[in-house]
Order: C-alpha cells, then sequence, then structure tokens
C-alpha cells in the first residue's frame, strides 16, 4: 500500500518523512529528477506534479512498482486540481473537482468567498493595462497578483500611481490564464493558518503570526521573510482574534465544498476582523505542518492529515495540546528575491518565549 506525494521539493521532506515513520510506502511526484523528496520515496514518478495528465500516466506506468494506492496529498505544492483527479481516478479521499477548481483559481475563490459574505479584500479583474486606475474604485495600496499561479510569484504591492503598468506586466506574464487581479492591500497582523477538516467541519486549527518585517527592502514584491509562533495578540469575549480564525477557516471549507483534508489559509486580523487574503486545500509549505505545529504545540498535524487521506476517523479530543513553546523561522536570501521560491535555506528557532526562539533563529542562520 502505497501513499502518493505530490511534490518532491524541500516542503515535502518532513512529510515524506513522517508517512516512512507511520509504516507506509511513499511514491513521490515531481519533475526535476534533483528533487529531494527522491532520496526518501520508495517509489520515484519523474512527472510534474502539476500536470493532472502526465501525473496519472506516471502512476499507471509505476502501478506494479508500487502496489496499491491508498492515499495522495499535496506535500507542500498547490496542486489540488491534480489531487482531487487522482483520487477520483483511484478512488481515494480527496477534493472534488469544484473543490480543488475554487482552491487554485483566485479570482474564482475570492468570487464564491464574497457571494457567500465572507469578508475579502475589495478586488476587481483586470484585462488590459489600465489607462486610469481610479474608476476601478480601490484605494493605494493595491496588490497585483495572477489569477492562477504559486508561490507570490508575480504578486506585487502597489503604492504610487506610476508603478500600475509595470505591476500589470509582472502579474500578467506570471498568470498561467492570462488573468490578473488587484486587491487591496488590508494592513493588520498577517497570519498564516492551517486546519483539519472532517466531515465538513474544521477540527483543529493552529496559527502563525507572518513576518513581513523586509516588506518595504524587498519591495515591489511581497515576500514573507518567516513567522512566529504561537501568534502574539490578546483575545478578548467580544473580538477573539482566535474565533476569527476558527470561523474563516469554517466559512472557507464550507464554500470550497471541502469534506475532508486539510485547509490552509492567508488571513489578516486588523484588530476587529478576520479577512481572508486566499485558502488552499493543501499541507502548507514553509515548514509549518511538518516542523513548526509539532514543534509548538505537539501536534503530530501531518500524522493527522495522513490518517484523514487515508478514509480514518479522528476523535478530536485526541488532538492534546501539549505546553506550548515558541517559534521563529527566517529566511537566508541569497538574492534579491522576486518571489518566494528564490528565498534561501530557512532556520526555526524554539525556546520559552518569543526573544528566546528569535535569538536562537538569529544564531541559526549565521550558521549557514
Amino acid at each position: 500500500m502505497t501513499i502518493i506525494l505530490l511534490g518532491g521539493g524541500a516542503d515535502s521532506i518532513g512529510i515524506i518523512e513522517r508517512a516512512k515513520e507511520m509504516g507506509h510506502r511513499t511514491m513521490v511526484v515531481d519533475h526535476d529528477p534533483t528533487a529531494p523528496g527522491f532520496k526518501l520515496a520508495d517509489v520515484v514518478s519523474l512527472a510534474s506534479c502539476y500536470d493532472p495528465v502526465g501525473t496519472l500516466v506516471s502512476l499507471e506506468l509505476h502501478k506494479e512498482e508500487a502496489g496499491p494506492y491508498e492515499a495522495v496529498l499535496c506535500a507542500g505544492v498547490d496542486a489540488p486540481h491534480v489531487m482531487a483527479s487522482v483520487a477520483r481516478e483511484y478512488n481515494l479521499v480527496g477534493p472534488g473537482g469544484n473543490t480543488a477548481r475554487l482552491s487554485r483559481d483566485k479570482l474564482a475563490q475570492r468570487i464564491a468567498l464574497h457571494q457567500a459574505h465572507v469578508l475579502v479584500p475589495k478586488f476587481t479583474l483586470l484585462y488590459d493595462v489600465p489607462g486610469k486606475y481610479e474608476p476601478m474604485g480601490l484605494s493605494l495600496p493595491v496588490v497585483f497578483k495572477p489569477a492562477v499561479n504559486h508561490g507570490a510569484r508575480g504578486v506585487i504591492r502597489v503604492t504610487d500611481w506610476d508603478q500600475l503598468e509595470g505591476a500589470y506586466h509582472t502579474a500578467y506574464v506570471n498568470s498561467l490564464d492570462g488573468r490578473v487581479i488587484a486587491e487591496e492591500w488590508v494592513d493588520g497582523v498577517q497570519l498564516s493558518v492551517e486546519g483539519l477538516v472532517q466531515g465538513g467541519r474544521v477540527i483543529w486549527t493552529a496559527a502563525v503570526e507572518r513576518n513581513y518585517a523586509r516588506l518595504e527592502e524587498f519591495a515591489p514584491y511581497v515576500i514573507e521573510d518567516g513567522g512566529d509562533a504561537p501568534v502574539d495578540l490578546i483575545g478578548s469575549y467580544k473580538n477573539d482574534w482566535k474565533l476569527g480564525v476558527y470561523r474563516s477557516l469554517q466559512q472557507a471549507a464550507e464554500v470550497l465544498g471541502l469534506e475532508t483534508g486539510t485547509i490552509k489559509g492567508d488571513l489578516v486580523w486588523d484588530g476587529e476582523r478576520m479577512w481572508v487574503i486566499e485558502v488552499a486545500v493543501r499541507l502548507s509549505g514553509g515548514r509549518m505542518c511538518s516542523h513548526i505545529i509539532p514543534g509548538v504545540w505537539g501536534v503530530d498535524f501531518v500524522g493527522y492529515a495522513i490518517r484523514l487521506a487515508l478514509g480514518e476517523t479522528i476523535d478530536p479530543d485526541e488532538i492534546r495540546l501539549t505546553q506550548p513553546k515558541h517559534a521563529c523561522q527566517r529566511f537566508l536570501f541569497p538574492v534579491f528575491p522576486t518571489c518566494h521560491p528564490e528565498r534561501g535555506k530557512s532556520v526555526i528557532g524554539y525556546g520559552w518565549s518569543r526573544s528566546a526562539a528569535r535569538e536562537e533563529a538569529e544564531r541559526l542562520l549565521g550558521e549557514l
């Protein structure tokens, strides 16, 4: 019995390792013959994990070697459409076709969320380089981004009207289908969140405070330099950010039609309201699911995700938290980054306070 893991890059390592620790054979699908995940895989599938046809052909070619396929997961890559195709072909647990479409297509997702009264930034679709921006009804700063792509490729933060044409061109050439979205930038605490979904209900969530301290340094590109956990925000009875995270993920799961699996999201807490920037039905990259969540809360997030993908039922009461530690993740930037894949290696420092975790991350970063 073999688990199919889409993606063999650095973000997949912890996910592959956990699957093997649980006693499963792993097939890793990636187009890069040097993908580090291949060194851990029981079966190597040299195909693009973003190409459903190529992936399915490769899976059939390796079927005898791999044995029966028992589950499929996106291992830190944004390929829900391929996961859906594989799940349908081999009768596995996975997102349906429309769920995968809404997860991948940022414009369709925003429209669906907005229609369901989920709080999203004001947005519009751009068809051509705008001669004027004011008629679009958006206020600066504005973010231009491809309707379909991943890894913050082509995401540009516009702070001046003179930047419009260049921002549009960058987003357009990075768009996999030629569509470009513009949306208002929301000021607040940026959060990366991840949740387990079972029977259409979010049964557990975690949040990391994203670090955009270098936003101006890397402008106009929107580059995150890791994050800190737990989130340093004070909740209140009437205005609780934790409840906002849960409600936002639950609403998004319902809008996308996700019945079972994992959901990750980029949210912003403005002090009063929780904004949904975007969500995706996959395991997160950046080692959040494989390292930060278990390191901070002691929760085997990847293990639970694998069990859900296998069709097992999880009792929410069995998800027990340990005394939270603090984690700080930071990246090494060997070049000026224009997207997240161009960030270098990352380190994660742990400690019993945020300051201790940051000091440890700085020490580790200095050793790279």
